[in-house]
């Protein structure tokens, strides 16, 4: 029996293309799919739990950490208002050309997936063979550094949900929260504006 082993970067360059599948390519997009959704209900079951442990070990009652005055809830109130508008702009903003569940780079390798991103932020050019998943790459990158609004969007809500006498585990996981989406917010600024000027260059 003759086993046949398949090109990593061929397999992503037909998904970045949305060229018909075959059928063993399909199956594999539907374990990576499966194990994506797993993985996330993991992770937000993970989130849940020690949301629910942070609550039982400081304060099983649950009870506000401290008391905030009218004009203070109003104020954090607006904040959390302002950051949901924040969040649909950037979605807007975004379209549907952002991050897809799947996407042609979970075809390949972790390191082929370092090297194809250093490509982009180093403006390298790539071989002919790999610039349709590099450039498919560079657009989504694009794509998510306009989700900026959306990130301090988050960041108004989780500072409106702290200031609103959040409950021991709230406070921690809005804390959490503000940082991650601080972080990630201008990490995504800084790469889309890198993979802007990859394409512009190499694309």
């Amino acid at each position: 029996m003759t086993t046949i082993t398949r090109d990593p970067w061929a397999d992503a360059g037909a998904v970045a293309t949305q060229t018909v599948l075959d059928d063993e390519l399909a199956a594999v997009r539907r374990r990576v799919g499966l194990r994506h959704a797993l993985v996330t209900a993991l992770e937000l079951g993970a989130v849940v739990a020690a949301s629910a442990l942070v609550n039982h070990l400081v304060d099983p009652r649950s009870d506000p950490l401290w008391t905030v005055p009218r004009q203070t809830m109003h104020a954090a109130s607006g904040l959390e208002g302002v950051g949901f508008v924040l969040v649909f702009v950037g979605l807007a903003r975004r379209g549907g050309a952002g991050r897809r569940f799947i996407d042609a780079t979970n075809f390949l390798p972790r390191s082929e997936r370092r090297w194809l991103r250093t490509q982009i932020t180093e403006q390298r050019p790539v071989p002919e063979e790999r610039r349709v998943v590099v450039a498919d790459t560079a657009r989504r990158m694009v794509a998510e550094g306009r989700f900026t609004p959306g990130y301090l969007g988050w960041l108004l809500i989780s500072v409106g949900t702290i200031i609103d006498g959040p409950a021991p585990a709230s406070l921690v996981l809005f804390s959490a929260l503000a940082l991650v989406v601080s972080v990630h917010g201008v990490r995504e600024l800084v790469c889309g504006r890198r993979a802007r000027r990859w394409l512009r260059q190499h694309g």
